[in-house]
């Protein structure tokens, strides 16, 4: 089985019905985001990849119009972040199937900067994470 989505928005307006917003910057708003997934199974064994995009975007403070006490420049942005996972299940019994997934393999991290992608403000350290689990029908 494959799956994929892709959304893309835009967003203008007026904050607070006074000032002019540019083009998505609105904060905490995401006008790309995706997902691509690929299954497989056979008999008792499954598979899948997973890969996630987010795309880069205003996180915090720049809602405000322009001004020497709020400049541009102190907008902060998340830059685009794609991660993946994959995973694997084999059905136990017929009502009992046992999974185990391994996300973010590549380890790869939120970044998040002021204006300019140069001005790196903040690194988060996103490690891989593995989920092992049991799953029935009763």
């Amino acid at each position: 089985t494959a799956s994929a989505n892709y959304t893309y928005l835009q967003t203008t307006g007026k904050f607070t019905g006074v000032a002019d917003i540019a083009k998505n910057d609105v904060a905490g708003f995401i006008p790309r985001t995706g997902n691509a997934r690929l299954t497989y199974t056979y008999k008792k064994f499954g598979a899948n990849a997973g890969l996630n995009f987010t795309g880069k975007h205003l996180s915090g403070a720049g809602t405000e119009p322009v001004s020497p006490l709020t400049p541009i420049a102190s907008r902060l942005y998340r830059k685009d972040l794609t991660t993946i996972g994959v995973g694997a299940s084999y059905r136990i019994r017929p009502d009992a199937t046992l999974t185990i997934d391994v996300n973010n393999i590549t380890q790869k991290s939120p970044v998040m900067y002021r204006y300019i992608e140069s001005r790196i403000r903040q690194v988060y350290l996103a490690d891989v994470t593995v989920n092992i689990g049991l799953s029935g029908q009763f």
